[in-house]
């Protein structure tokens, strides 16, 4: 988000590389276009579990619905794979897609 970015960049660090100001979004260099990369990014405490993000999203009012399965990589562009919401989120999980019974709109 933008206040996560600026946050970064008032401690003296740097926007991330995929972070594209015009646009105020995380996004993907396609062959042709640009896509968005991320919905929404958050912080966990070291430790935390796939289960503990959907909890934080769903409190967040991000997601909606009972927990239904979710998939992951380590950096964009990878193919995700099936987790389990049990395992702990780190390098080689970091990138969730989480999915609900309740449909976005």
């Amino acid at each position: 988000s933008k206040g996560f970015i600026s946050c970064l960049e008032s401690a003296g660090g740097t926007a991330p590389s995929n972070w594209d100001n015009n646009k105020d979004m995380y996004v993907i260099q396609g062959k042709n276009e640009i896509k968005p990369a991320l919905r929404d990014v958050i912080l966990m405490k070291p430790g935390a579990t796939v289960n503990d993000v959907f909890l934080t999203l769903k409190n967040m009012k991000v997601l909606e619905g009972e927990f239904v399965r979710a998939e992951a990589a380590s950096k964009l562009g990878e193919k995700p794979k099936l987790v389990s919401k049990l395992d702990i989120v780190g390098n080689g999980n970091r990138i969730l897609m989480i999915m609900t019974t309740k449909r976005q709109k």
